[in-house]
């Protein structure tokens, strides 16, 4: 017999709250960056930073949907993939060495508008799901 330890819900939320407030944050400084002129390299480095931390925070993010058994996955899984497909070219393309300020922004911006509208959804759900669901296995 295996014992695994699962998370609790209350727990794992508050590391996607933490996850929405680092993405915010590394958005503000890179779009601070881009005012100053920051170098190629430094915004390439940056780029790759939010990237890849956005990655994560969408795999943290729909594994704790999973658990909570939230009933609007279905609905809320295509945006995340359409920011996974923009975040992928955003990556691709700054990985060549090419600019990618604009499209950078336009993915800061769906980002936000993905968590006031979409998130913001799911974390009310996951506020009211009873502790009982809190040690529910993944799926």
């Amino acid at each position: 017999m295996s014992a695994s330890w699962q998370m609790p819900l209350d727990d794992s939320l508050r590391i996607v709250e933490s996850q929405h407030q680092e993405i915010f944050d590394l958005s503000d400084s890179f779009l601070t960056a881009i005012a100053r002129a920051e170098d190629a390299a430094v915004l390439a480095g940056m780029v790759r930073t939010l990237t890849t931390f956005l990655r994560l925070h969408i795999d943290v993010e729909e594994n704790l949907m999973k658990r909570a058994g939230y009933p609007h996955f279905e609905e809320h899984r295509p945006h995340h993939v359409s920011l996974l497909e923009k975040i992928g070219a955003i990556a691709e393309k700054n990985e060549r060495g090419d600019g990618v300020g604009d499209e950078v922004r336009h993915l800061i911006e769906s980002f936000v508008l993905h968590h006031d509208h979409v998130d913001c959804k799911f974390m009310t759900f996951i506020r009211a799901v009873p502790a009982a669901r809190a040690l529910a296995p993944v799926a």
